[in-house]
């Protein structure tokens, strides 16, 4: 031992970091003697880099595969039957003949087709689903959502199931 225990250590100079590693003093502790200063560009782009990384995040956490962003609904409107293939264009009034028939507003729809053996299929995305209320609520949100089928040989809708 070369020298007392209770040996007081003073503040270090001319470094921002120091760790007293080597020591006359037995058991002493290492000893920050500054608090480490950023410097002030270090500090403005980790600002800034903290804030792209939140708005990443947020934007990440928004974006729905069906939904849209925001309550868009990404379908195409039942109603706008000139935006269809046109092989389509019969399909979708008939789809949309049948909505009104039972009760619903064709308007309310969105639509994405398609194709299984002799018959398209209509997925109907209902207006509602895209409500704040219903956003990143699975299944059918609205409880009009729906899938229709229409037979390309009789050339007329053959089956309506609701989603579940």
């Amino acid at each position: 031992m070369s020298g007392p225990l209770n040996k007081r250590i003073e503040p270090m100079r001319g470094s921002a970091f120091r760790l007293v590693l080597y020591s006359v003093a037995y058991g002493a502790l290492p000893l920050m003697a500054h608090p480490y200063r950023w410097p002030k560009t270090m500090k403005a782009s980790t600002i800034v880099f903290a804030s792209l990384l939140l708005a990443t995040a947020i934007c990440t956490g928004c974006a729905s595969s069906k939904r849209g962003l925001a309550g868009k609904p990404t379908g195409t409107p039942l109603v706008q039957v000139s935006v269809f293939p046109p092989a389509y264009q019969g399909a979708a009034r008939a789809v949309a003949q049948s909505l009104k028939q039972s009760g619903e507003k064709p308007g309310e729809f969105y639509a994405e087709v398609s194709s299984e053996d002799k018959a398209l299929v209509f997925h109907l995305w209902h207006a509602s689903a895209f409500e704040r209320a219903n956003q990143n609520v699975p299944g059918n949100p609205g409880g009009k959502c729906r899938d229709v089928w229409y037979d390309l040989v009789t050339g007329k809708v053959t089956q309506t199931l609701f989603w579940q």
